[in-house]
Parts: C-alpha cells; sequence; structure tokens
C-alpha cells in the first residue's frame, strides 16, 4: 500500500471512527457519565495536522480570517472573554476546518453522505427503543431514555421522543440531516433502499414532535417526490392515503397530536405562547445586532459552552436569539457578516443544484427559527455534505444530477484517471 493510499484509509476510519462518537456522545455522557468530546479532540487534532499538505480554496481561508478577527476583535472590545467562546470558535472556525481537511483527503465524494444516510438505521432503531421504554416493554439503561414533555394547546403534557440523543432537538436535527442524506442519495442512484432511509428518517423527524425540524423535512420529501416518475407519484399518493387512513383509525390520538404540533408552529396569533417567546428573543437579537456593527461576541448569543443553571450569570451572556441568523449576526456582526456572506452564497452557487435541494435550503429553512447548526454533532454532519464537493475525485456529475432518480448521470461511477474524470454508467 503506497503512503497516498494509507492516508486516504487512515482518514476514511478516522473519519468515521469521529460520527459514530459524535453521535454516541449524548447516549455516553446521560448514562455513564463519560464526555466522548475528550475523545474527539485528538481525531480533530489529527486530521488538522493535514492543513499544510492539502489544498484550501482561497475563499474559505478568508472565511475563516474573517471569523477570526471578528472573534479577536470582540474579546478586545469586551475586555474579557465571554463564556462560551472556546466552544463557539470550535463550531465556527476549527470544525469546519478539521471536515473540509477529511473531505479534501478523500477520494470519493459520496462517501460520508452514504455513511449518514445509513446511520438512520441507528436512529429509528433508538426511537423505536425509547417507545419500548415509555410503554415498560424494555429497561431503561442509566436513565438514558427518560421521558421529555411538550404542551399540546397550552394545556396537555405529551412526551416527545428523543431517541438515543437524551434531547428531541437534537435528535430531530440529527433525523433531519439523515433524511437529507438519503434524498440526496436517491436523486443520485434511484436505489430504493434510500427510499426505506428517508422514510425511517422521517419518523425520527416526527416522533420528536420537534416543529422546527417539520417544514424542512416536508421540504425534502416534496423534492423527493418531484423526482419521481408519474407512475411512481401515483403509487405514493395511494401509499401514502392507505397509511394515514390506517393512522386515524389505530393512532388517531397520535396523528392529533402530530397535526396540532404542525399547525402550532404557524401559529403566530398569540395562543402559541412559546412562537411569541421566540420573536420577542429574535426581536431582541436583532436589536443586539443593530447596536455592535463588530459583534458582541463569540458565545454571547448562544447557550453554547453554558450550563442550564448558571447561563443567567455566565460572563458577556446577553440572551438566545432562538434563529441562527439572528444569533450569527450579533455575535459576528453585521460589519464582518456581509463579506461572509457574499463567500457563502458564492460556495452554495458553486455545489451544485441538488446539494442546494437537499442540504442547504433545508437547514436554511430550520434555521429561520431554529438552532440546530449550533450543535456540534448536526453541524459536523451537515458540513461533511456539503463539503464532499472539495473531494480529490469530485466530477462534475456528482453535482448536478438528472431529475430522473437512476438515469444518466445520476449513475454515473466516477474514475480518477491521470488526472482526467472518466466515467462508466452502473445498473446498479
Amino acid at each position: 500500500m503506497s503512503p497516498s493510499d494509507f492516508k486516504t484509509q487512515a482518514v476514511h476510519i478516522s473519519s468515521w471512527v469521529l460520527v459514530l462518537l459524535l453521535l454516541a456522545t449524548p447516549l455516553l455522557d446521560q448514562g455513564f457519565g463519560f464526555n466522548a468530546y475528550n475523545l474527539t479532540v485528538p481525531l480533530i487534532v489529527f486530521h488538522l495536522s493535514f492543513i499544510l499538505s492539502t489544498p484550501i480554496k482561497i475563499e474559505f481561508l478568508f472565511y475563516l480570517l474573517i471569523l477570526l478577527i471578528s472573534g479577536v476583535l470582540g474579546v478586545v472590545m469586551a475586555g474579557a472573554t465571554p463564556a462560551g467562546f472556546f466552544q463557539t470558535f470550535y463550531i465556527y472556525c476549527v470544525q469546519p476546518l478539521a471536515v473540509y481537511l477529511i473531505c479534501a483527503n478523500q477520494n470519493d465524494p459520496l462517501l460520508f453522505i452514504r455513511f449518514i444516510s445509513k446511520l438512520a438505521i441507528v436512529s429509528f432503531l433508538g426511537s423505536v427503543y425509547f417507545y419500548f421504554v415509555v410503554i415498560g416493554l424494555a429497561p431503561d439503561l442509566n436513565g438514558i431514555f427518560a421521558p421529555e414533555f411538550t404542551t399540546i394547546n397550552g394545556e396537555s403534557l405529551v412526551i416527545r421522543n428523543t431517541s438515543i440523543y437524551t434531547n428531541s432537538l437534537v435528535a430531530s436535527g440529527i433525523g433531519l440531516i439523515h433524511l437529507c442524506a438519503s434524498a440526496f442519495m436517491f436523486k443520485a442512484t434511484g436505489k430504493k433502499r434510500y427510499l426505506f432511509l428517508l422514510t425511517i428518517s422521517l419518523f425520527v423527524i416526527l416522533a420528536t414532535l420537534s416543529r422546527r425540524a417539520f417544514v424542512p423535512a416536508f421540504f425534502v420529501c416534496v423534492v423527493v417526490f418531484f423526482a419521481f416518475s408519474f407512475t411512481t407519484k401515483a403509487r405514493v399518493i395511494v401509499i401514502s392515503g392507505v397509511a394515514l387512513g390506517l393512522a386515524s383509525i389505530y393512532f388517531s390520538s397520535y396523528l392529533f397530536l402530530l397535526v396540532d404540533r404542525i399547525l402550532s408552529g404557524l401559529d403566530f396569533s398569540g395562543r402559541d405562547q412559546s412562537n411569541i417567546s421566540r420573536l420577542i428573543l429574535i426581536q431582541q437579537g436583532l436589536l443586539i445586532a443593530a447596536q455592535e456593527p463588530f459583534g458582541s461576541g463569540f458565545g454571547t448569543l448562544s447557550s453554547i459552552g453554558k450550563t442550564h443553571d448558571s447561563i443567567l450569570e455566565s460572563q458577556g451572556f446577553l440572551g438566545v436569539t432562538e434563529s441562527l441568523y439572528v444569533g450569527v449576526l450579533g455575535e459576528i456582526g453585521w460589519f464582518f457578516c456581509v463579506p461572509l456572506l457574499f463567500l457563502v452564497a458564492k460556495f452554495v452557487r458553486e455545489v451544485g443544484a441538488d446539494y442546494r435541494l437537499c442540504f442547504v435550503y433545508p437547514f436554511a429553512i430550520e434555521s429561520v427559527m431554529g438552532l440546530g447548526l449550533l450543535n456540534p454533532t448536526v453541524c459536523f454532519l451537515f458540513i461533511a455534505c456539503i463539503f464532499s464537493t472539495v473531494s480529490r475525485s469530485r466530477a462534475t456529475s456528482v453535482h448536478s444530477f438528472s431529475s430522473n432518480p437512476g438515469i444518466g448521470e445520476a449513475n454515473m461511477v466516477a474514475h480518477v484517471k491521470s488526472g482526467r474524470i472518466k466515467a462508466r454508467y452502473s445498473n446498479g
């Protein structure tokens, strides 16, 4: 095995281990009191060691430079390091850089996306086990599956499924990235196994009753639906109608809860106080952003790196905005966000239509009134899928697939020979 092949294999294996550790972190922390993030640090450092030998796009270097200046300036202007500064710096800069280096040293642009889509099985089994614990058919494991509740109509308490992630919001974010990866792979290959993975990913999301993931999840489902042929669309409509009818008969109470959660997410009349409180927090965040053109500092507008009991007394903490856009705008400052916006827009335009439809747009929708990408695991998985476009052997065929899955470029298998991309068609 050549040194180059050995390096590639080491990158593949260590990246898979890193993903599994990130997914297992809530489970290990809640159930066994072990912080798995301590194990991810050596793996992150290992991938950062390739920084001098890996070509990096100038736009990404500018992105890192702008954030570095903003972060340092925030500390200087505040005269102190805000609580959560280093954790936020890790999510904004260190983790994206590590993921970029991982993807740039892989020779398969779909490696991460395939792996993440298949991990939906783990999340699904975790969701099923959660229900087994709730109804008494299985034992809880050290409090990992402790019930989490939400309110319906401001009155009834209902259980939210946390899968193995001990938190419904984290579970919904991870379920959403499973869904996006499965949708992308289906459009890329046309294989029905990815439709199955998409279906169980949707189950994971719906079981959490987390409204912020519902709209982007349905958006992805619509994208996949319109990729079907006319006959397949008709079958999906019939099957969905039958499934909905059976659910209304045998699971009517849960179906009511689900519909109520979906509709309440769009209710800003005042009946749902959680929506009103989110709007108030977003408004406060916008006021802070307007007053701080150079940013209020990393970690000042999020709960990152803070404990629930002492968050209000944390150094430099100004509040949680409940919107990723507002939080980033306030912490980094609009002066730095303007050039960042151009860099991000340029990158998004280059990644191709299916990357935008299956990854960028869903999480752009989620981020309006959600903070899913501030979770290290969700952020890592999302960036890994997006940065798969910088893989060593990425081909134009990976960027834009046929609108009919399994046809033409959608089923190309790329090969790199003498620096030229060759492709063969596959019936798989």
